[in-house]
């Protein structure tokens, strides 16, 4: 009952919203705050591998974007991102009675980011795409290892995504690319 009734309220925001245009969403001065929650996370992919199974994982991500200059039929925005995510998995390594051991993978990032955010005609939309490089620091441990082995690598990539403007200062988004997650849904807050 509650997930129909925030699904009934978001619907009911989206559809009374005033026309906001991206490019004014994401142009002035004025920083931008985007929080988002994804579902696993790159390096360590929900894919498997031979007996693999019962993935769990879940990513947050923070990013502080800032509009810089106005380029052709768009906004240039540049920032950064931090983020943090977990995932765990199970290995099946025997047949019934199905024995298991447990995977955990933990990795916080910080990245640069920059994103171009097109102007289309269509009222309160926003497409962009961009690119993250940064930094994670990572560990992972198993139960026969239950001594995290940390490390840190660099990272970096595309993303493109989609933002609909509720409100002259609020943005729910989708994302997909190489961050802490394959995708994101959030909300950019215009401070």
């Amino acid at each position: 009952m509650k997930k129909i009734l925030g699904l009934l309220t978001m619907l009911a925001l989206i559809f009374s919203a005033e026309k906001i245009e991206a490019q004014e969403f994401f142009s002035g001065s004025s920083p931008i705050i985007g929080v988002g929650l994804g579902s696993g996370h790159p390096y360590y992919s929900p894919v498997g591998y031979g007996g693999w199974e019962r993935n769990r994982g879940a990513a947050i991500r923070v990013t502080l974007e800032k509009p810089v200059k106005k380029i052709k039929y768009g906004n240039l925005t540049l920032g950064a991102s931090l983020g943090f995510a977990h995932s765990s998995r199970a290995y099946r390594f025997s047949s019934p009675p199905r024995n298991y051991y447990y995977h955990r993978y933990n990795m916080m990032s910080l990245g640069l980011r920059g994103a171009w955010h097109y102007g289309f005609e269509i009222p309160n939309l926003d497409v962009y795409l961009g690119a993250t490089v940064g930094g994670a620091f990572t560990t992972y441990n198993y139960e026969f290892n239950p001594s995290p082995s940390p490390s840190f690598h660099l990272f970096g990539g595309p993303f493109v995504g989609v933002g609909y403007a509720i409100d002259p200062s609020i943005n729910i988004f989708l994302e997909a690319g190489a961050d802490v997650a394959y995708g994101i849904l959030g909300v950019h807050f215009k401070l």
